[in-house]
């Protein structure tokens, strides 16, 4: 309570969020716990705010036992390279001072996987998963190939246009859709200047909300089950 109080009366005089100041609390208190080597060497001038945090990020994977020789190896370190040098060294010794394998941390890890989402501001939210590694940047390598076909689809189109443009009927490539807008390929508006960030989220949003997942334990047959038939809904 005290920790709060005094959060945020700093918080009000510098004008910042209570949990930016918490934060910062926080790794001060870490810094003088855990790292004294490392804060005695930065108050000598060794090491600059960039290293030490660096060193801070580090030690926070590690268990409380080992954060002794992991303080005297990176205070050691740090003169010598620079922060992002000693951030991939540290993390290297840091491994190798684990008291356990990757793969039993990764077991570990894999039961923190979750979805949440953060309100923004202007009608925007930020959804974030939690995913394993590899398959958070398979999804990722997924969107990505997809927007970029999408988006060579619509070059292509744009090009069969203007190499038409000089006569014809104007059927086919470049033809106008239903709804006014030149078609540039099937399915694609001819106005569509998506970036391929915007097309990843568009992506995105259409699986999520459209598709069944594959395991379905409801589904009797080839059919979809009763998870695709759920529908969002919004409370507004």
């Amino acid at each position: 309570m005290a920790l709060r109080e005094i959060a945020s009366e700093l918080a009000a005089a510098q004008r910042l969020s209570n949990r930016t100041v918490q934060a910062h609390i926080g790794r001060a208190m870490q810094i003088v716990d855990d790292l004294p080597v490392t804060l005695a060497a930065w108050g000598s001038g060794a090491l600059t705010r960039a290293h030490v945090r660096a060193i801070a990020d580090v030690v926070s994977t590690l268990p409380e036992e080992r954060s002794a020789e992991f303080d005297a190896i990176a205070a050691s370190l740090g003169p010598q390279l620079s922060p992002g040098r000693l951030r991939a060294r540290l993390a290297a010794v840091a491994e190798k001072l684990q008291p356990t394998t990757l793969s039993e941390r990764h077991r570990r890890g894999r039961e923190t996987r979750c979805v949440r989402i953060v309100t923004g501001v202007d009608g925007m939210s930020d959804l974030i998963a939690t995913l394993p590694t590899v398959l958070a940047v398979g999804i990722y390598d997924r969107l990505t190939q997809q927007s970029r076909s999408l988006i060579d689809a619509r070059e292509q189109g744009a090009g069969a246009v203007l190499c038409g443009s000089g006569g014809g009927s104007g059927g086919g490539v470049g033809a106008v859709g239903a709804d006014g807008a030149d078609s540039t390929a099937e399915g694609i508006p001819g106005d569509d200047e998506r970036t391929t960030d915007q097309i990843r989220a568009d992506i995105l949003t259409d699986l999520l909300l459209t598709t069944a997942p594959s395991l379905d334990p409801t589904r009797a047959d080839d059919g979809a089950g009763g998870l695709g038939a759920i529908r969002a809904r919004v409370q507004v």
